[in-house]
């Protein structure tokens, strides 16, 4: 099996070819090289040389991905999905495919089809195409703005619960001040993390759809909205921690969902960069 790095963020790959695009960051299949036994580099396009005979088609039975090679790739680089959901088919090679293959090309990005473009990312394809915007959108996804935006929340969302449990067992007004605060800033960072992610999706996966996706998009909406619910709740009435059993119970019970859907959208994202 052939090691492939990809140049821009150093991620390894095993497999017959690289991917058409790096999973990490989203670079096209020409800036990975092969590393030999000798630690030689040599670029993809130099190095690719089609082997006569039958080869298989893999697709991907998430989002529909097709990768060609002895065996699929560690994980489908447009939805994340694991080698186990690869299906194959055997197809032969012919004369004038393998004459094609010979000369170097830019590989394409995936189109994704009319079925699984949303809605979303058809309406902001206009801007994202558009001069400085479009420019600005690359610089995001190539220096990995969403992890770094989304690591905010999904950082001060533990410690905000923690706060919130400890002033209301101590009474503390000062723990409570901080559970405040930080949940406001979480409030803040929300619409950071949502624009970065739509910027990252359309960017690195073209907008298609899978599971993944739209559990990190409904978990994200969840935080975002209960962050909003428990930051006002707090404004109006601050003394919250201090109230009775019920409603001390109800607001805990709100943190904690909030918590659960920031880990369960953080470990969907673990799997489009991870094993």
């Amino acid at each position: 099996m052939k090691k492939w790095k990809c140049i821009v963020c150093g991620y390894i790959h095993h497999g017959y070819k690289p991917p058409i695009k790096c999973p990490v960051c989203g670079a096209a299949q020409k800036k990975f090289v092969l590393i030999t036994d000798s630690g030689e580099q040599i670029p993809f396009e130099g190095s690719e040389k089609k082997e006569s005979g039958s080869l298989k088609k893999w697709r991907c039975t998430v989002c529909g991905y097709i990768h060609k090679g002895i065996e699929p790739p560690e994980k489908c680089p447009v939805c994340g999905a694991g080698n186990n959901k690869f299906e194959f088919i055997t197809v032969m090679v012919t004369e004038h495919e393998q004459k094609a293959d010979k000369k170097p090309e830019t590989p394409k990005k995936p189109q994704a089809s009319k079925k699984t473009q949303t809605n979303v990312i058809s309406a902001l394809t206009p801007y994202l195409n558009n001069g400085h915007v479009k420019n600005l959108s690359q610089i995001i996804t190539q220096y990995h703005g969403h992890p770094i935006a989304v690591h905010i929340p999904n950082g001060v969302l533990p410690l905000t619960f923690l706060f919130t449990l400890l002033a209301i067992v101590f009474s503390s007004k000062s723990l409570a001040i901080a559970a405040k605060c930080n949940m406001i800033f979480v409030c803040i960072s929300m619409p950071v993390v949502i624009l970065t992610g739509l910027i990252d999706w359309y960017n690195r996966f073209e907008g298609k759809m899978s599971k993944v996706f739209a559990t990190k998009m409904v978990c994200a909406a969840i935080v975002t909205f209960l962050s909003l619910v428990i930051a006002i709740w707090w404004l109006v009435q601050p003394n919250v921690y201090l109230a009775k059993t019920g409603i001390i119970g109800f607001f805990t019970f709100l943190n904690l969902i909030n918590l659960l859907a920031a880990a369960v959208a953080g470990w969907f994202g673990g799997k489009l960069v991870f094993k």
